[in-house]
């Protein structure tokens, strides 16, 4: 009783023999690639589509996969991300090798590895390269960093900095990444009376880190001296998770179309998703300062995104009807707060019931009528219409793994797997894909 009271020996030893037996039982199981969600499921060679609706649209779609996914497209290491047509016919692909993406790697505890290591967000540029940002799986930290890769898959350079999650890149190539650093807070929180609540004395602090093209970074913007600085402290106190108490999870760069819109945002201001305090949030892109922010209109959240006339569209992972799957839809007003759920708009339809209690994406059609909705933990990618919540178009992210199982001599209870969706973008033109063929 004395040793728990006054924190006397052996106290530290028994609090970090408890911290790394709980670290311990967050391990995976590595027997097979870290983004396999279920075993089984289509019998398709490829991603299933459906299509549901003859106004789905016609642009082509960049699906995000990773290592080992869609070996009959990329037999050697998988793709890493391909471009497909609404019917699901692939027009290109980026295959990468994993030995150049983890050469001289430092800073992580844990094997990288094709099996360890996924893709989240990516942004591709007019010329082709594709800029990806990616995570590991018993790996600390477990975010990884960004790199990007040219047309045919070559790297062309990694930023292996704890930078993660779902990214951005601006018209003048500038990228912006949610990005991840340990700190130690003793007492409270600098400028506040919020005590920090973390066993393990690390506390994750999240950022905003912004590149220059050629991968140098310009700047970065952390969201505790955001909230501090703008007055919001409650989203610091509010926190679920004393260890990570914010957990920025997208950033989107505001345009020239988007600042004409909402009074007082500038281009390169940052609309960023804060999972733990439950926070919708507009940053000056220069000093970090809250402009806009709405909080309580979803739980846990991910990606929001720009529709054309500034409001967003929200993947609001945990404040849905739990009959209907528990996850929704949000569409809000930064300006005004105002709130309305964009899906489901009914009980019944093809991507009912809808549910992804971590993760998710949106995004948005060039017209702004639709969106793009990779529900990650059902393997499923559908598209509604804003208006009427109709759901238009669908696809099962299944796919045979004979050719993973043959390479790698590995066993499984199936010979297909369906995978987690991390994000399927439009794109509205594609230029370099005129002089590439696949």
């Amino acid at each position: 009783m004395a040793t728990v009271q006054f924190e006397i020996f052996p106290y530290e030893i028994i609090r970090q023999a408890k911290n790394g037996f709980d670290a311990f039982r967050l391990l995976e199981d590595e027997k097979h690639q870290v983004s396999i969600k279920t075993w089984g499921g289509t019998a398709e060679a490829a991603p299933t589509i459906t299509k549901h609706s003859p106004v789905a649209g016609e642009e082509r779609l960049l699906v995000t996969g990773g290592f080992y996914q869609y070996m009959e497209k990329c037999p050697t290491h998988g793709c890493l991300a391909w471009i497909m047509d609404r019917d699901g016919q692939v027009l290109h692909t980026w295959e990468t090798d994993p030995v150049a993406l983890f050469a001289n790697t430092e800073g992580f505890t844990g094997e990288l590895s094709p099996d360890n290591v996924y893709p989240i967000g990516m942004k591709l540029g007019a010329d082709g390269n594709l800029t990806v940002s990616f995570h590991g799986r018993n790996i600390f930290p477990d975010t990884i960093g960004v790199a990007q890769f040219a047309p045919d898959g070559k790297l062309l350079w990694k930023k292996w900095d704890y930078s993660h999650h779902w990214i951005d890149v601006d018209k003048d190539g500038q990228i912006y990444a949610p990005s991840q650093r340990q700190i130690s807070v003793n007492g409270n929180f600098e400028g506040t009376y919020i005590g920090a609540n973390c066993p393990t004395d690390a506390i994750k602090e999240e950022g905003i880190r912004i590149y220059n093209p050629d991968g140098s970074v310009s700047r970065d913007l952390w969201i505790f001296d955001s909230f501090i600085k703008s007055n919001w402290p409650s989203f610091i106190y509010s926190h679920p998770s004393g260890c990570d108490p914010a957990h920025i999870n997208s950033v989107e760069g505001v345009t020239e179309t988007i600042a004409e819109l909402i009074a007082g945002v500038e281009v390169g201001d940052l609309l960023v998703s804060v999972r733990e305090p439950s926070v919708v949030a507009i940053l000056d892109g220069q000093n970090g300062e809250v402009k806009y922010a709405t909080a309580g209109r979803t739980a846990a959240q991910h990606g929001p995104q720009f529709l054309p006339d500034g409001s967003v569209v929200i993947f609001d992972n945990r404040g849905g009807n739990p009959a209907l799957g528990g996850t929704r839809i949000m569409h809000i007003d930064m300006q005004t707060g105002a709130a309305n759920v964009a899906f489901p708009q009914r009980e019944e339809g093809p991507a009912m019931p809808f549910s992804s209690h971590d993760g998710g994406h949106v995004a948005v059609s060039p017209d702004g009528q639709r969106v793009m909705v990779s529900s990650k933990q059902q393997s499923r990618v559908f598209k509604f219409e804003l208006e009427t919540g109709e759901v238009l178009w669908e696809m099962a992210h299944c796919m045979s793994m004979k050719p993973y199982l043959q390479k790698l001599d590995r066993e499984a209870e199936a010979d297909n797997a369906c995978f987690r969706t991390y994000g399927t973008y439009y794109l509205d033109n594609v230029p370099f894909l005129k002089t590439t063929t696949q």
